[in-house]
């Protein structure tokens, strides 16, 4: 099945369904945080290790260096501005922007009854997952397997491109241009709406790669940086029936703005991440622990040695609440 289909039809016939799902929406806070106890050091460790993704490359983890466009479908309008608005608030807490509408979708989200086959539809475009590595660095083929598999309520999958400089390697300009139209296409079912001048860019390399931007040269060492291109978010709806729109939205913030482990133990750490997971201490919004990990992971070096050096600097961040 076309993801065109998948994700616009399911999109229009779960919506009326899913209204009822959530009971209150998050409340405007300050995203403040506040860094673990210093007897907490090792906790902190091992929750940041827990968190990082195993990966086949020494690359380092990928984090967005552009701004977010998020698409949410099979949802009341209503909330899925919830959700825009909640992740917009932690982007901006880490110095992100997300764009406003008619941008074109880095960070799509889906609601289903029928997650597991959404799941399967999605797997099936070779060019959108990029299990291969063709198209984009991904997990592989392994953890494709898992998220179409797993049973969990939330599921993502995340492709990313190695560059330097804040352009990617491995694909021209005009190619990127080309297979980020089509992905949009896949998840929205609309037409092409590229206007001229974008198309020139493309023609002409100067676009290099989507949702990315030119680091200060100043802060590279000669290495290489892992930008998030896109997201896909898949969220059961018969499993979150009962979760406020607000706890979801935080939990989707997590895996959006981070390349998450899905099989991180975290029942020991206090963490959003614990929301479906019964025996842990359930956590209904955003912790001061998340926040400092993803302020951590986006004040980190763009091209560390290793991921070990990577988290080693998250965890002093987190340390020192900065």
């Amino acid at each position: 099945m076309n993801v065109v289909k998948a994700l616009a039809v399911a999109g229009a016939m779960q919506a009326a369904l899913l209204m009822p799902a959530f009971a209150q929406a998050p409340t405007d806070e300050e995203v403040i945080v506040q860094p673990p106890a210093a007897s907490n050091q090792e906790e902190v460790r091992s929750y940041v290790r827990a968190l990082t993704s195993p990966t086949r490359t020494r690359s380092p983890m990928p984090r967005w260096y552009g701004p977010l466009c998020i698409g949410v479908v099979g949802m009341q309008a209503a909330q899925a501005q919830v959700f825009n608005d909640r992740i917009g608030e932690v982007a901006e807490a880490v110095r992100l922007e997300v764009e406003g509408p008619g941008c074109r979708p880095n960070v799509l989200i889906h609601f289903a009854r029928d997650a597991g086959g959404l799941a399967r539809s999605i797997a099936d475009q070779n060019n959108l997952v990029s299990a291969n590595n063709a198209t984009g660095n991904s997990q592989g083929e392994d953890a494709l397997r898992d998220f179409v598999q797993t049973q969990d309520a939330v599921r993502w999958w995340h492709v990313s491109r190695t560059g330097t400089d804040g352009v990617s390697f491995g694909r021209s300009s005009q190619q990127s241009g080309e297979q980020e139209r089509t992905r949009v296409q896949e998840f929205t079912g609309e037409a092409d709406s590229t206007s001229p001048e974008l198309e020139q860019q493309e023609q002409t390399g100067e676009q290099f790669a989507s949702g990315t931007r030119v680091r200060d040269v100043s802060r590279l060492r000669g290495g290489v940086m892992e930008m998030m291109d896109y997201v896909i978010i898949v969220i059961d709806a018969n499993q979150t029936s009962h979760t406020t729109v607000g706890a979801l939205a935080d939990y989707v913030a997590m895996v959006t703005l981070a390349q998450i482990n899905p099989q991180a133990e975290t029942a020991g750490a206090p963490t959003i991440l614990n929301l479906f997971d019964t025996g842990a201490e359930t956590q209904t919004a955003l912790t001061s622990w998340d926040l400092a990990y993803l302020r951590g992971l986006y004040a980190s070096s763009d091209t560390p040695r290793s991921t070990r050096q990577q988290e080693g600097q998250i965890v002093r961040r987190m340390m020192q609440g900065s």
